[in-house]
């Protein structure tokens, strides 16, 4: 019975031993990981570019002008044909 007292006391001494180094290894690592979930400048720039993107394209009136022609030009293959180009 002395010889298991003694393997817990000493499983538990090691384990708070090992639990001391463990906080001590992760100081590190968890100023590490609030660097970079502070550093956001990378995905602020992703976003400021699509930003960018989305704006210039809705502003872009090709589309709407190209679409335009298109029909027309359909419509007036069916004037000449009787069939209307598929879509």
């Amino acid at each position: 019975m002395r010889k298991f007292a003694l393997r817990v006391t000493n499983a538990a001494v090691a384990e708070e031993t090992a639990g001391k180094g463990r906080d001590e290894e992760l100081v590190p690592a968890h100023q590490q990981l609030a660097r970079a979930i502070s550093d956001t400048r990378a995905a602020d720039a992703a976003r400021a570019a699509l930003d960018g993107l989305l704006d210039r394209q809705l502003k872009d009136t090709r589309p709407a002008a190209s679409q335009r022609e298109l029909e027309r030009a359909r419509d007036r293959w069916q004037e000449l044909t009787g069939r209307r180009p598929p879509d």
